[in-house]
């Protein structure tokens, strides 16, 4: 298996483990607000990134001061989990596991988000038909990021997880250029 494909099944492992025992604890919203902190420090702070590869500072130090930046009193689950991604060498994962976290988070809620492009901005009136057309369609309540992207030309294009609806004229046009190349 190659590396990328090993690291996404660990991935997958440490979130649903790490999802698991906050569920089985009760402290999901608080672990989920933690690892937010902690993995948004870890990608704005060049100090700290420094300070957790020095191989000078020893693994208890590191542990605490990235507990530390989850909050003051950091949930003992997630304190676990760190001394465990620390002493299998893979804390470079944290922000995969921190997607794939919050995906369990929102499905444990039956919540999914989805991405709406269009080429102009769509009314209140507009947004509010789509988001309750995709919650009637989906059986879930839907967080839309509503995005305007002027190259689309017309329509609306929707990214649900990996499946991408693409209902725009630039997609049309591009789907008859195909058709009529492949046909020459």
């Amino acid at each position: 298996m190659a590396k990328t494909g090993m690291n996404l099944v660990l991935v997958e492992r440490y979130a649903k483990a790490l999802f698991a025992v906050s569920e089985k604890r009760k402290v999901t919203g608080k672990v989920h607000s933690e690892l937010t902190t902690l993995v948004r420090h870890l990608s704005t702070s060049e100090a700290l990134r420094n300070c957790l590869s020095h191989p000078f500072i020893n693994k208890e130090d590191k542990i605490q001061a990235i507990t530390g930046l989850a909050g003051q009193h950091c949930a003992e689950p997630l304190q676990e989990f760190l001394k465990q991604l620390f002493k299998h060498k893979r804390l470079n994962l944290l922000p995969k596991i921190m997607l794939a976290f919050e995906t369990l988070v929102d499905q444990s809620k039956d919540l999914i988000h989805t991405t709406v492009r269009s080429a102009g901005a769509l009314n209140e009136l507009q947004r509010e038909r789509l988001q309750k057309t995709l919650e009637t369609t989906l059986g879930k309540k839907v967080i839309c990021d509503w995005r305007e992207d002027r190259e689309l030309l017309g329509g609306i294009q929707l990214k649900i997880g990996d499946t991408l609806w693409d209902g725009t004229l630039k997609g049309r046009l591009a789907a008859l250029n195909n058709y009529f190349t492949q046909e020459a």
